[in-house]
């Protein structure tokens, strides 16, 4: 199954299945809601599950901000009738219903989806390939943080929790998408920044290199090693002479581990190369014609 290409597809896809329930079925949405989301309603599972399916509806909001106003205001409008069909705060789940929401809004649903996915242009890379580097990527982060005993233990718990959120995102990606696991990353990632900045440790800023290292590599999904790295190096300000650096070296082992799993046709690196300054990396060439 091929992972939904934005919030507002995988939204549509949640809400249609749903709606096809009810309205073919005779569910009510009570037993429809607890037969898409696989868990019983209410649960613990279901409440996780209900509010990343919430989650998914505020970020398909924040996706029309930037859009032309007329088209923006085109959408905008029925942001209150898929919210109340996500929500039904007037309705009871366990009464019978007709619809769950009317074929119009589901459709226009389905008409955003299709416009910010035409709008954002072809993914660099397929998406089931990038949902597997950011699973490793972020598998890679994990292991660094759970096994770094220098960072205080509220704030090593916190961002394992904020990893290990984003890795039970990607074991949901057919439903979720690579876009809403990657848009928690980059959460994590600003979390972290944003302490790295007041903190003072050095591990901070190091993870939270390491974790911008993990979006760019996401982000391409194929590159070198060496135009990976030098891109990170470059947003984060990070000297191009000091490869001793916590920072970099956390760049550059983050991008070795990630290539290793999951080697870019450019490169095949070795394990503990190097590619700053002047140093040489020494890569394999691969064949694209190769498996």
């Amino acid at each position: 199954m091929t992972p939904p290409a934005s919030a507002a597809r995988a939204l549509h896809d949640i809400m249609a299945q749903i709606s096809q329930r009810v309205s073919t079925t005779s569910e009510t949405p009570y037993h429809a809601w607890q037969k898409v989301a696989g868990c019983e309603v209410p649960s613990r599972e279901f409440a996780v599950y209900h509010a990343e399916v919430l989650t998914l509806f505020g970020e398909v909001e924040a996706s029309l901000l930037p859009l032309p106003r007329g088209t923006q205001e085109r959408y905008a409008k029925y942001l209150p009738t898929w919210w109340d069909a996500l929500a039904r705060p007037r309705n009871d789940w366990a009464a019978s219903a007709s619809a769950f929401v009317a074929p119009e809004p589901l459709d226009m649903l389905a008409s955003l989806a299709d416009y910010l996915e035409e709008r954002r242009g072809p993914d660099a890379a397929p998406r089931a390939r990038r949902a597997e580097v950011l699973h490793t990527a972020v598998e890679t982060m994990l292991h660094h943080v759970q096994q770094d005993d220098t960072l205080p233990t509220t704030v090593r718990d916190q961002i394992a929790a904020d990893l290990k959120h984003v890795l039970w995102l990607l074991g949901k990606v057919d439903t979720f998408g690579v876009e809403h696991a990657v848009a928690a990353t980059e959460k994590a990632t600003g979390k972290i920044l944003t302490l790295s900045a007041t903190s003072g440790l050095a591990r901070i800023k190091a993870i939270g290199a390491g974790l911008v290292t993990v979006l760019a590599v996401t982000a391409c999904a194929t590159g070198s090693v060496a135009a990976i790295t030098s891109d990170v190096r470059e947003t984060l300000g990070i000297s191009q002479g000091d490869a001793t650096d916590t920072h970099i070296e956390m760049v550059q082992n983050t991008v070795v581990e990630i290539c290793e799993a999951h080697p870019p046709k450019e490169l095949l690196p070795g394990k503990g190369q190097q590619t700053g300054g002047d140093e040489v990396v020494d890569a394999e060439i691969v064949d694209d014609d190769q498996p």
